[in-house]
């Protein structure tokens, strides 16, 4: 480093002190030349020996010798006159400056800090190639040409203090290190342990204004590194100590699939190539080759190379990826990159079991973002902040750019209907919304536009603080691309659809809880059906109206792609469903690859799940209680799976509509079928029902296995 230290030129008293000072011969007068001598190799002797401080004492010829207190050198030389010379030993380098006989010497000023090791030669010093004396006041005066300038005085030393040296594996095979600013480093040194040599090498030389460096070292290798900072003058270096040594472990190299056979119905057989000082292995699954993976398997032993997967939907296609890890010397899993996906069909293995029936539906594949933009709402100015935000995601969002607003826990009023715009994540986790006054709809998407990449998360929405006499949607959706509902909470007092899906192409419900009110309608509206709390809809003027949509969003579209899971749906008419379909202007097939699973639905005023022209479509692991006229019901449907499903309670339909709607009449059945085409029903369980298990009217191709029974009635 360079500081400014002020150094005093003193007569000889042979005060002792910690300060490090060297002394040498004098050989002749005037100014000579700095010889650089080689670090001593001779006895170390005490030169403090029966010395006190201030006292002069004669001292014989004793060589290098050893200072205790400071472990520094001098020179020490008796002969007839007292001739003296000065030191400071440089790193491993000596550098001496020879003068006539003096009785000065070199002293560390009162109250300054003790002199670093450096190019400090008696009272003349040369920097950059500039002479300095001293005088008794500690001013340095510039010798050249005759010229003499009085200044502060820079000594050029070492950076004292020890880097702070960290590592870590970056891109599977690369080491990255990076450390702090060594204040007055000219540049920093990087050394690595070569294993061979047994000893640490020079590897790289970086500048003052770098404090990283990456290095590729291989898969699987182990790398040892360390560091330390340097001052470079006349093209001389000085050196600061090493940094702490840092063991960086590099990720296998990603292990290769070779195989992905079908190994008997509902399971396949993932095999790959063992990478080398792989621990362990994960195995993800998808649906789409470029779609969300989950992790389905983790292998905790290297030499595994194959994995049965079982479980799967007979006849969908499944993809694969697979990442090695190691275990580190520090107990931490470091992951290898992915390999390619490679995908493989589960094939049935009796003919009893259709293997193209059902949905392969992924629901919203929501893409990655090169960057997220995070707003936080004032829970002071709720409706103000919130609203700004979501218009700035308006305005920048994209699909490189995500907008993700978080609404702080708390309790807030909904000051107008939101419009939620494309490539938002809005995080609601601990908050409640709750609407106020007349107000219909509580949030939408854009209803000029089409819309994208939306993600709901957390949070509930309420409506019960409005009068009885306010009804309607909560929730409208036309014209999104992956809009994704997770663990959201909604409750009302209405009777109409809750959330309102039309031209929804990659739709995920999942995890919410959805409550309504299921009482019975009154005139003039005895004939109209019970409202689903989820509707899946057809984006036609007569479906949707009230929203001012243009008519290039009023293109007859319906739902596609769409995953309905693990969600609890009470007291409403319907729990999921459709009633609009061809009939309404849509077009031809207006809801296809649909999987509604896992669902709880209770206390429906009409069905629990209402499919009305669902193509390609799976309804399984729904739990249906206490419905008023059938567990599910599909009409005009083709190619459904409806599989281990738990129906009970099914009631006959006491209210003023029983006969004004299509189903009329009591039924009070598990499953109403009409007018669909190959409905493969398998696993069910019915109790409780009032009018029967199945009934049936024009279907084609209905296979009924292993459905079990108990207590009809």
């Amino acid at each position: 480093m360079k500081r400014k230290i002020m150094i005093m030129v003193l007569a000889m008293t042979m005060s002792l002190s910690a300060s490090p000072v060297m002394a040498a011969e004098f050989t002749d007068g005037g100014v000579q030349s700095v010889q650089e001598l080689p670090a001593p190799d001779l006895p170390v002797q005490d030169f403090t020996s029966g010395a006190e401080a201030g006292e002069e004492i004669p001292m014989p010829d004793t060589g290098w010798t050893e200072d205790p207190e400071t472990g520094k050198y001098f020179y020490y030389n008796e002969g007839g006159e007292p001739q003296y010379g000065w030191v400071i030993l440089s790193g491993e380098r000596y550098f001496v400056k020879s003068e006539a006989p003096q009785d000065y010497m070199i002293q560390q000023a009162e109250g300054e800090p003790a002199l670093e090791p450096g190019r400090i030669e008696n009272e003349v010093v040369s920097i950059d190639g500039q002479w300095y004396t001293f005088n008794k006041n500690g001013e340095a005066s510039l010798l050249q040409e005759g010229t003499e300038e009085t200044g502060d005085m820079e000594i050029f030393s070492a950076p004292a203090e020890a880097l702070a040296l960290d590592g870590d594996v970056v891109d599977f095979q690369y080491v990255s290190l990076s450390w702090t600013k060594a204040e007055g480093a000219d540049g920093y040194e990087v050394y690595g342990y070569n294993s061979g040599k047994k000893t640490y090498v020079l590897i790289a030389a970086v500048g003052k204004d770098t404090f990283s460096y990456k290095k590729k070292i291989g898969y699987a290798r182990d790398g040892r590194f360390r560091i330390r900072s340097f001052t470079e003058q006349d093209g001389a270096k000085e050196y600061g100590p090493y940094s702490n040594d840092v063991l960086v472990q590099t990720a296998c190299a990603a292990p290769k699939i070779t195989s992905v056979k079908s190994a008997g119905s509902k399971a396949l057989t993932v095999s790959w190539s063992k990478s080398a000082s792989a621990d362990g292995y994960q195995i993800y699954r998808c649906i789409q080759k470029n779609g969300n993976y989950k992790l389905v398997k983790t292998i905790t032993n290297g030499n595994t190379t194959s994995f049965k997967n079982t479980g799967l939907v007979n006849g969908r296609q499944y993809y694969y990826k697979i990442k090695a890890y190691r275990i580190l010397d520090n107990g931490e899993k470091v992951f290898s990159d992915f390999c390619s996906p490679v995908s493989g069909k589960a094939a049935a293995s009796s003919t009893d079991d259709p293997v193209n029936i059902g949905s392969t539906a992924t629901g919203a594949v929501i893409p990655e973002y090169e960057n997220v933009v995070v707003k936080e709402v004032d829970p002071e100015e709720f409706d103000r902040t919130f609203n700004k935000a979501l218009l700035e995601a308006g305005e920048n969002a994209d699909r490189t750019t995500q907008y993700k607003i978080i609404i702080p826990p708390g309790n807030y009023q909904a000051g107008r209907r939101y419009m939620i715009p494309s490539n938002t994540y809005v995080y609601m986790v601990g908050a409640t919304i709750n609407a106020t006054g007349t107000r219909v709809g509580m949030w939408n998407t854009d209803t000029q536009n089409p819309s994208e990449n939306i993600i709901m998360e957390g949070g509930t929405w309420t409506t019960m603080s409005q009068p009885a006499s306010v009804d309607g949607t909560v929730v409208r959706l036309v014209g999104v691309r992956n809009l994704v509902m997770k663990n959201i909470t909604i409750k009302t007092k209405r009777s109409g659809h809750i959330i309102e899906a039309a031209d929804v192409n990659g739709f995920t419900v999942t995890g919410c809880t959805i409550s309504g009110n299921n009482k019975d309608a009154k005139e003039p509206y005895k004939s109209i059906q019970p409202k689903e709390a989820l509707q899946l809809d057809v984006a036609t003027a007569s479906a949707v109206p009230g929203y001012d949509h243009p008519a290039s969003m009023l293109n007859g579209k319906g739902c596609h792609n769409v995953l309905i899971t693990n969600n609890t749906f009470s007291n409403c008419g319907r729990g999921v469903g459709s009633h609009s379909g061809t009939g309404n202007g849509a077009e031809s097939r207006p809801y296809t690859n649909i999987t509604v699973s896992g669902n709880t639905i209770t206390n429906a005023l009409g069905e629990g799940i209402f499919g009305q022209d669902w193509r390609d479509c799976t309804i399984s692991g729904n739990t249906v209680t206490n419905a008023k006229q059938a567990g599910i019901y599909l009409l005009d449907t083709a190619n459904v799976r409806v599989s281990g499903n738990k129906i009970g309670k099914i009631n006959k339909y006491t209210g003023s509509r029983k006969i004004t709607y299509d189903p009329n009449g009591d039924y009070g059945v598990g499953v109403l079928l009409r007018r669909s085409n190959t409905v493969y029903m398998d696993n069910n369980k019915f109790q409780k029902l009032y009018g029967g298990i199945i009934q049936e009217a024009n279907n084609k191709n209905v296979t009924l296995k292993n459905n079990k029974t108990s207590n009809l009635k």
